[in-house]
């Protein structure tokens, strides 16, 4: 069975790679293809504030909080 491939840590990596415009697009194709939950939610939280997308970060930061009140906050 192939090994999936895991977009939440590849998108953190980017990200601390200063990629952080590739791992938006990582974890918005994940979530489009319906994989990714609260922790890639939180994952692009992370990447859009890295990009400098405020707007677009605290949208996603929301989301997160409303699927796992409590979990994102200490996440976060």
């Amino acid at each position: 069975m192939p090994r999936q491939s895991n977009p939440v840590a590849e998108a953190d990596a980017l990200v601390a790679a200063g990629q952080p415009r590739r791992a938006v697009d990582i974890l918005q194709r994940a979530l489009a293809s319906g994989r990714g939950g609260l922790m890639t939610r939180l994952a692009l939280g992370r990447a859009h504030l890295a990009t400098g997308n405020i707007d677009a970060a605290l949208a996603e930061l929301r989301i997160a909080s409303d699927l796992g009140p409590g979990i994102a906050d200490a996440a976060l």
